[in-house]
């Protein structure tokens, strides 16, 4: 069933996961290894949002995609998709019958720059 979701409507993507932290005296990340892989998404609600709510703002260019459940995705990875690079924020297994996704919300990971 599965197959039929991701084959039709599914989007390939670059899936950067963190491996080997190298974290400081003070627990600051420090170095790293990466490693890129390929796999299926089916994106969706993909529009910058910002909403001004009273306990805080919506995080602005977050979006969902849905995964495969057998996928092995953690916090803090990245998908890159059309060039635009998306953070892992929160992880949503689908507990219904016959499990064949997972959904996640990302946001838009921004370049930080130095200002000169």
């Amino acid at each position: 069933m599965d197959e039929d979701v991701f084959d039709e409507i599914g989007k390939s993507v670059t899936l950067t996961t963190v491996t080997a932290p190298i974290y400081n005296e003070r627990g600051d990340l420090e170095d790293s290894t990466n490693v890129d892989t390929i796999i299926i998404v089916v994106p969706w609600d993909l529009t910058d949002n910002l909403s001004n709510q009273i306990f805080g703002n919506f995080i602005e260019g977050s979006s969902a995609m849905v995964i495969r459940y057998d996928q092995a995705i953690t916090h803090d990875d990245l998908i890159v998709m059309e060039g635009i690079t998306y953070q892992v924020r929160d992880i949503n297994p689908n507990y219904l019958p016959d499990n064949v996704a997972t959904i996640l919300r990302l946001v838009r990971n921004e370049s930080v720059t130095a200002d000169d």
